[in-house]
């Protein structure tokens, strides 16, 4: 045997274990609930270990997504008038954020919508 080809062996088989660690920790952090830290952590060390674009392009998608779901839900929870309403429950949309989720900000857009038409109809009735 040639102790170069079974180190090279060696080394290698070391190699794909580290990448199937990370591949496996890279599974876990995409898994429901998503933290996106975790999932970050995962990408970087899944990438550190030699794991493929390919291998790491949903991980990433999976990132991009959670962090659209993060923004839409902070501008629902900031949005003080109307149209600010208006715009964070089309991102919510967008960001497929579940009708659970976008069910307060519409009940208040709706209740907006109510006061204003009340309003117009004072302002008529003068």
């Amino acid at each position: 045997e040639d102790p170069g080809s079974v180190q090279s062996a060696q080394a290698l088989l070391e190699k794909l274990e580290h990448q199937a660690k990370a591949l496996e920790g890279l599974a876990t952090a995409m898994k429901a609930p998503i933290d996106e830290q975790a999932l970050q952590e995962a990408l970087k060390a899944a990438k550190a270990s030699g794991v493929g674009e390919m291998e790491l392009a949903e991980g990433r998608r999976t990132l991009e997504a959670e962090m659209k779901k993060t923004a839409a839900k902070d501008s629902l929870k900031s949005a003080s008038n109307f149209h600010a309403l208006q715009e964070a429950i089309s991102q919510g949309e967008q960001a497929e954020l579940s009708q659970n989720e976008l069910a307060d900000a519409k009940r208040d857009l709706a209740a907006l919508e109510e006061k204003s038409r009340a309003k117009l109809a004072a302002l008529e009735e003068k």
